[in-house]
């Protein structure tokens, strides 16, 4: 039997998740190429990551994994097509460990580290607009091509920016009932993640080395699922605030000898595309105990494995919360001992 493997891949996103594609095949060896790609307005520059599978029948593929000519294709060219204008860029060759982009070690070579690169602000990706990526491999083989359509800008709504957050409220020194997250986004994204970047001094306040931060996930993969009769509409995401104070617990070493200070908390919400919300779906499918132990797998390109999908963002900074809140940092049960001053 001849085995193929391709590459694992960490996929990022409102939480984006590991994963790796094994499989054999039986039938005659043929090209299949490997991609991973999401287009984003806000970073700076666009990485494609395009690699292949490969087999020999006579050579364990845990020996050629570490080969990077079995992973890596010659000469392709990699483009970016705009389906309103037919605006085409073309993607440039890089290697992702000299990007910042180091790959982690393990089955598959790590050096080099081949991606392919446009800089943002030499494509003008426009929010709602349909972008096609297309790999032509030479050789005569077909142009591989995966369309999505690009996710428009969100708008944060709440927690409402210059007002302090309240787990706690002033007057009762209760915990609130909720705490809310709420954004305004449209039918170009399907799949959510909300997260939580709570930031606090050690020591001494406003000393750069001294600045810690905690990233929260307080809701993940969730979906776009309104009745909205309009492209436009709210979601919102709620945690019980007590829940803040439990993380804080788990999350810091209250064994540590030193004082806290808390600084500010960002609120950031991650949309993703049509065929992210396809990809995660189907390989969360048909898993877990009662499963058929048949893992699907899911692929908008025209021809290998992979998503090409979008992303967007959109970050509220510098949230502060309330004095009550602040009191019950220093004299909670759940955070007393972690010496927030």
């Amino acid at each position: 039997m001849k085995k193929i493997i391709t590459l694992s891949l960490l996929l990022v996103v409102i939480g984006m998740q590991s994963c790796s594609n094994d499989f054999e095949l039986i039938d005659d060896w043929k090209d299949i190429p490997i991609v991973y790609g999401l287009l984003s307005p806000i970073d700076t520059a666009q990485y494609i990551r395009i690699e292949k599978a490969f087999v020999d029948p006579s050579t364990s593929a845990l020996t050629i994994a570490q080969n990077p000519d079995s992973l890596y294709y010659d000469n392709i060219s990699v483009q970016l097509k705009r389906e309103s204008d037919g605006q085409v860029y073309t993607l440039n060759k890089v290697d992702g460990n000299a990007e910042g982009y180091q790959r982690e070690s393990g089955v598959f070579a790590d050096s080099p580290n081949y991606l392919y690169k446009i800089k943002t602000d030499n494509i003008n990706l426009v929010g709602g607009e349909e972008y096609t990526l297309m790999i032509n491999r030479g050789d005569n083989l077909d142009v591989v091509t995966a369309s999505e359509v690009l996710v428009k800008d969100l708008e944060l709504k709440r927690p409402t920016a210059g007002d302090p957050i309240q787990f706690v409220n002033s007057n009762t020194g209760e915990y609130n009932s909720e705490f809310k997250v709420r954004w305004l986004t449209d039918r170009t994204a399907h799949i959510f993640d909300v997260r939580l970047l709570i930031h606090y001094w050690i020591n001494e306040p406003n000393i750069p080395t001294n600045l810690r931060t905690l990233s929260w996930i307080i809701d993940s993969n969730r979906k776009a699922e309104t009745d909205a009769s309009s492209d436009a509409f709210q979601l919102t995401t709620e945690i019980e605030p007590i829940a803040f104070y439990r993380f804080l617990q788990n999350n810091i070493d209250a064994s540590e000898n030193v004082n806290r200070y808390f600084r500010s908390i960002d609120v950031i919400v991650d949309a993703g595309g049509q065929e992210l919300l396809n990809y995660i779906d189907v390989g969360q499918a048909n898993t877990g105990i009662t499963s058929s132990q048949v893992i699907p797998t899911y692929t908008n390109l025209s021809e290998g494995q992979g998503v090409f999908s979008a992303k967007n963002q959109v970050i509220g900074e510098f949230y502060t919360i309330s004095g009550a809140s602040r009191d019950s940092l220093r004299e909670s049960i759940f955070t007393r001992k972690l010496n927030f001053q």
